[in-house]
């Protein structure tokens, strides 16, 4: 059940992704920048999800947040 969870979570994440990035190169940046905070806080849901079961996933997880604050600058950058 908790990988399936996972599974989902991960398939999101993808989604989200390709989102900000299509909105970014479009010119949308409003919609990159409300779907970077949605992936943020799905981020976070994850990073305590992953420290409570799994540590190293939750160190993995907070690399990928401190690389979503890159990607945010680029976007910001962008308006």
């Amino acid at each position: 059940m908790f990988y399936a969870l996972l599974a989902v979570v991960l398939l999101i994440q993808v989604a989200l992704l390709f989102a900000i990035f299509t909105s970014v190169f479009k010119k949308n940046v409003r919609n990159g920048i409300v779907f970077l905070t949605i992936l943020l806080i799905v981020f976070s849901y994850q990073t305590w999800t992953a420290f409570q079961f799994f540590p190293l996933l939750g160190w993995f997880t907070l690399g990928l947040i401190s690389m979503m604050g890159s990607i945010s600058f680029i976007v910001i950058r962008r308006c």
